[in-house]
C-alpha cells in the first residue's frame, strides 16, 4: 500500500531501523492515533523495509476477544519462528519458555507441576524467560517485533512490555507497535516516556492533498472534496466513503459503519454471509473451521465462501494455513453487531463445541462459553474454573475474570459453588493487584463459613487482615483479628495474637508487638498447640524483634528461634511457612545475616513447594537486605529485582517504594551511581504520593544516603531528623547504618557537634547488646572523630578494633569499611607500611 502524506512518520521508523541496524541498538517505537489513522499501514511499510535489510521481522496483532487468553499477541508474534528452531537451543533459555509458546512445549504434554515453576507472585520469571529468547535470536541477527492494537493487547502481555521497557534486551532490537492512547495504551505511553529508547510517534490527520490521493480515481469533484472534508484526514474513512462514493449523510464513524454494511448486504443471504458472521464470533484473526462451525457452514463450503470474501476486500490471508483476519478491526465489529442476539448465542457454542472437538484449552473456550452459557450450567461452571486454574499462574488478572464469570452462572442457592470459588477469586485479584476487590472476595467468602468452621473462619480473617496490611491499613487489620478472638476457641487465640503482633510491627508499634508476643508465647505454653514448634519459633522472633526495638539484648532469643525452625521439616515448615519470614526477617533485624540467608532461602523454597506466592515479595526483600551486608552483590540484585517486579505486577506501591530503596542500595554497592540515584528518585516519587502514614522515614533517609552521598550539606538536611522525633518511628534497630552515614557526612563539612552527638546514640543503641553490625558502626564512628581531631594512632586503634569484631561476626560489608578507615588512620599516624597495607587488603 502506498502510503501519502507520511514523512516525519517514516523518518521517524527509518531513524529507530538504522540505530537498531548500524549501531546495535534497542530501540522501541509507538505509533500512536485514534482507530483507523493509518498506524498500521506505517507498521506494515516497516515490516517491508525491514525484511528488505535482511533483519529478522516478528509481527502479531493484538484481539479484542483474545484479551483474557494470557499472552496472546506474543504467541501471535513469536510462535511460529520459534517451531523452527532447534529445541537444544531453546533449552537454554529457560524452561519456563514451554508455558508461554506452545511450539516450545515438550510434544508430549505439559511436564507435571515442579516446586520452582513460578506462580502468578513470580510471573515475572515467564518475562525474563522471554526476554532471554529475544535476545538468544537477536545476538544472530538484529530482530524487529512488530505489536499491532496494543491497546487490545491481554494483561500477561502488556506486563511483558512493561518489563521489556523497564529491562530491554541486551541485542539490537526494534520493538515497533502501534496503540491508541487509552487504557492498556495509556499505560505503555506513562511507562515509555521514562523508558530509554523511546520514540513516540503521533500519527494525526492527513492533509488535503494526501487524503484526496487515497480516493477513488474516478470521483466526482465536489463529492470528492466534501469526502475530504467529512473524513477529516482519518485514512480508513476516507477509504471507506470512497467505496460509498458518495460524502457522509450523518455523523462519522456511523457513516463508515453504514459503508460497512453496505458491504456486508452486497453479499446477501448464503453462505458467504454465514461463514463472515461466524468468523466475526471467531474472532479476529480467525480459524477457518471455527469459523465455519460458528456460521453453520458445512466444511465443503467453507473454501468457496471464503473465496467471495477473500475477493469482497473484508478478509484476507495471515500467512499462517487457515488462519484469516478482517480487512480491518472495525469490519470485524460491524459483522458481529450485525448478527441478530439469538443466533449469536448459539454460534459461541458452536464455535465452543468445535474448538472442544480439537483439544482446545479451557482458556480458549472459556471466551466463548462465557457469552452463551446459561445460569446454572454446571459444565459452563466447570469450565470456566479450569480456565481460571489454568491461567492463573501467567494471568491472575485473566483468571480473576474467569472465576467472576463462573460465580455469575452459579445457581442462587449454590453456596458450596461459592465456597469454592470465591477464595481462589481472592487469591487471582490479590496477584492481579486488585487488593480492594480481593479483601471484598474474602468477606464475601467468610459470610458462607459454615458454622463449627473455625480453620476457616480464622484463616479467612487472617487473608483479609495480610491484604489490609498491603493496603497500608494497620488499625484495620488489627481491628479484624480483635473483633474475630471472641468468637473462636482457646486454641486459635495463639495464632490470632501472633498475627496481631505482626500488625503492631507495621504499625511500628514495638510496645503493643511486645505485648502481643509475650501473650502468643505463654498461650501457647498453657495450650494444646504448644507442641507447634513452626508456631513457637515465629512467636519468639516477634517476641526478639520487640525486645531490639525497646533496647534490650534478644540476640539468644531469635538465636533461640532459629534453632527451634532448623530442627523441622519442610513438611511441617510448608503448613505455615510465613514464619521463615518472621524469623529471617528478624535474624537481619537483629544483624545476623548470614543465618537470616539461609532461612529466608528455605523460606522461597518451601512457599514455592506449597503455591503460597504471597510470601515472595517480602522473602526476596529480605534475602536482597540480608546478602547485600555480606557482599554478595549478585546474589543481592537478583533479589531485589525480583521483589520490585512482584511488587510492580501486584500493585503493591508500599512494597514497591522499599524495593527500590533497596535496589538503589545494591547498585551503589556496585558502583553503579546513575541507576542507583534512579532507583533511589522513583522510590522517593512513590513515596511523597502515598502521603505521610506510608512514608516510612527509614526508606526516604537510605534513597537520601544513596541520591545525595556526594553532597555532605544536602545530605545532613534530609537527615536531620534522625535523632529527634522519627528515632520512634524508624526504629531502633534500623537507626545505625543511617546514623554513620550522618557522622561520616558531619564530618565531611566540620560539623563536629552533631557528629558527636549522633556517635553518642549510636554508642547508645550498640550497648543493648545483640546488634553485633551496630557495635561495630559504633566504634568506627568513634574512629572518625579521632581521625577528624587529629589522633590518627587512637583512630588507628578503634579501627582496628572494629575490623575484629566484623570478621568475628561475620559482617564482611562492616569488616571492609572498618579496614579502609584503618588504613586512612594509619596513614594519618604516619605509619604508611601500614595504611598501604590495610588498604590493599581492603581492595
Amino acid at each position: 500500500m502506498e502510503l501519502h502524506g507520511r514523512d516525519p512518520e517514516r523518518e521517524a521508523l527509518a531513524a529507530a531501523r538504522a540505530a537498531v541496524r548500524d549501531d546495535g541498538a534497542a530501540q522501541v517505537v509507538a505509533l500512536v492515533g485514534e482507530a483507523g489513522i493509518g498506524k498500521s499501514a506505517l507498521l506494515a511499510e516497516l515490516r517491508e523495509r525491514a525484511l528488505a535489510d535482511g533483519l529478522l521481522v516478528l509481527e502479531g496483532r493484538a484481539a479484542e476477544h483474545d484479551r483474557d487468553v494470557p499472552f496472546g499477541v506474543v504467541v501471535d508474534a513469536l510462535d511460529e519462528h520459534v517451531g523452527t528452531l532447534n529445541p537444544a537451543r531453546l533449552a537454554t533459555v529457560g524452561p519456563e519458555l514451554g508455558a508461554v509458546l506452545p511450539a516450545a512445549a515438550d510434544p508430549a504434554g505439559p511436564p507435571p507441576a515442579t516446586d520452582d515453576a513460578p506462580g502468578p507472585a513470580e510471573r515475572f520469571r515467564h518475562h525474563r524467560t522471554l526476554r532471554a529468547l529475544l535476545e538468544l535470536l537477536g545476538r544472530e541477527r538484529p530482530v524487529v517485533l512488530l505489536l499491532d492494537d496494543v491497546h487490545w493487547a491481554d494483561e500477561a502481555s502488556l506486563e511483558l512490555l512493561l518489563h521489556l521497557l523497564r529491562r530491554p534486551p541486551r541485542v539490537p532490537l526494534l520493538l515497533a507497535m502501534t496503540l491508541r492512547p487509552t487504557g492498556a495504551g495509556a499505560r505503555l505511553l506513562d511507562a515509555g516516556r521514562r523508558a530509554s529508547g523511546w520514540r513516540e510517534v503521533p500519527v494525526g490527520p492527513l492533509a488535503s492533498e494526501a487524503a484526496r490521493a487515497l480516493l477513488p480515481a474516478g470521483l466526482d469533484r465536489a463529492a470528492a472534496e466534501r469526502i475530504v472534508a467529512d473524513a477529516a484526514g482519518n485514512p480508513l474513512f476516507l477509504r471507506e466513503l470512497g467505496r460509498l462514493g458518495e460524502p457522509a449523510a450523518a455523523t462519522l464513524p456511523g457513516t463508515v459503519a453504514a459503508a460497512i454494511g453496505q458491504e456486508l448486504d452486497a453479499l446477501g443471504d448464503g453462505a458467504a454471509r454465514d461463514l463472515l458472521s461466524g468468523a466475526a464470533v471467531a474472532g479476529d484473526p480467525f480459524d477457518l473451521d471455527v469459523a465455519a462451525a460458528a456460521g453453520g457452514v458445512p466444511a465443503s463450503a467453507a473454501p468457496a465462501a471464503l473465496d467471495v470474501l477473500v475477493a469482497a476486500d473484508l478478509v484476507a490471508a495471515t500467512g499462517v494455513a487457515r488462519r484469516f483476519r478482517f480487512r480491518h478491526p472495525l469490519v470485524h465489529r460491524a459483522a458481529y453487531d450485525a448478527t441478530p442476539p439469538g443466533w449469536r448465542l448459539g454460534a459461541h457454542e458452536r464455535a465452543a463445541q468445535a474448538l472442544a472437538a480439537r483439544g482446545a484449552s479451557p482458556a480458549v473456550r472459556a471466551f466463548h462459553v462465557e457469552r452463551c452459557a446459561a445460569a446454572g450450567d454446571a459444565h459452563a461452571v466447570a469450565l470456566l474454573e479450569a480456565a481460571g486454574i489454568e491461567v492463573q499462574p501467567t494471568a491472575p488478572g485473566a483468571a480473576a475474570h474467569w472465576y467472576d464469570a463462573a460465580l455469575r452462572l452459579l445457581a442462587h442457592d449454590d453456596d458450596d459453588g461459592r465456597r469454592r470459588l470465591l477464595g481462589p477469586w481472592a487469591q487471582a485479584l490479590l496477584a492481579a493487584g486488585q487488593l480492594e476487590e480481593s479483601l471484598a472476595a474474602l468477606e464475601a467468602a467468610a459470610e458462607l463459613v459454615a458454622p463449627g468452621d473455625e480453620a476457616a473462619r480464622v484463616e479467612l480473617a487472617v487473608q483479609a487482615a495480610n491484604v489490609e496490611v498491603l493496603l497500608g491499613a494497620f488499625d484495620a487489620a488489627d481491628a479484624r483479628l480483635r473483633a474475630l478472638e471472641a468468637h473462636v476457641s482457646a486454641g486459635a487465640h495463639p495464632w490470632l495474637m501472633l498475627h496481631r503482633a505482626s500488625a503492631a510491627f507495621f504499625r511500628s508499634d514495638a510496645e503493643a508487638q511486645l505485648r502481643w508476643s509475650q501473650q502468643t508465647i505463654a498461650a501457647l505454653d498453657d495450650d494444646n498447640d504448644a507442641g507447634d514448634p513452626v508456631l513457637r519459633a515465629w512467636a519468639e522472633a516477634v517476641h526478639a524483634g520487640a525486645l531490639a526495638e525497646v533496647g534490650r539484648d534478644a540476640g539468644a532469643v531469635v538465636d533461640g528461634a532459629a534453632a527451634r525452625l532448623e530442627r523441622v521439616d519442610d513438611a511441617a515448615l510448608g503448613r505455615a511457612p510465613r514464619a521463615t519470614w518472621g524469623v529471617g526477617g528478624t535474624l537481619g533485624q537483629l544483624e545476623r545475616h548470614r543465618a537470616a540467608v539461609v532461612v529466608l532461602t528455605r523460606g522461597v523454597r518451601v512457599a514455592r513447594a506449597t503455591r503460597q506466592d504471597h510470601l515472595f515479595l517480602h522473602l526476596h526483600t529480605l534475602l536482597a537486605m540480608n546478602e547485600l551486608p555480606l557482599l554478595d552483590l549478585d546474589g543481592a540484585l537478583a533479589h531485589v529485582e525480583a521483589a520490585e517486579e512482584a511488587a510492580r505486577l501486584q500493585g503493591l506501591t508500599h512494597e514497591l517504594a522499599f524495593a527500590l530503596c533497596q535496589r538503589g542500595r545494591v547498585l551503589d554497592a556496585r558502583g553503579e551511581p546513575v541507576e542507583a540515584e534512579r532507583a533511589a528518585a522513583e522510590s522517593d516519587e512513590l513515596l511523597r504520593a502515598l502521603g505521610a502514614p506510608a512514608a516510612r522515614p527509614t526508606v526516604a533517609a537510605h534513597n537520601a544516603i544513596v541520591r545525595l552521598g556526594a553532597d555532605p550539606e544536602r545530605l545532613l538536611r534530609a537527615l536531620a531528623d534522625l535523632a529527634g522525633p522519627d528515632v520512634g518511628r524508624v526504629g531502633r534497630t534500623g537507626l545505625s547504618p543511617l546514623l554513620i552515614a550522618a557522622v561520616r557526612a558531619a564530618l565531611a563539612i566540620e560539623r563536629t557537634a552533631d557528629a558527636e552527638r549522633w556517635t553518642v546514640l549510636l554508642e547508645e543503641i550498640a550497648a543493648g547488646g545483640g546488634l553485633p553490625a551496630t557495635a561495630v558502626r559504633a566504634v568506627r564512628a568513634r574512629a572518625e572523630l579521632l581521625l577528624a581531631a587529629g589522633d590518627g594512632s587512637a583512630a588507628a586503634g578503634a579501627a582496628a578494633n572494629a575490623v575484629a569484631v566484623a570478621e568475628d561476626a561475620d559482617l564482611p560489608a562492616e569488616a571492609l569499611a572498618s579496614r579502609l578507615l584503618l588504613g586512612r588512620a594509619q596513614l594519618a599516624a604516619g605509619d604508611r607500611d601500614a595504611g598501604l597495607d590495610a588498604l590493599q587488603r581492603a581492595a
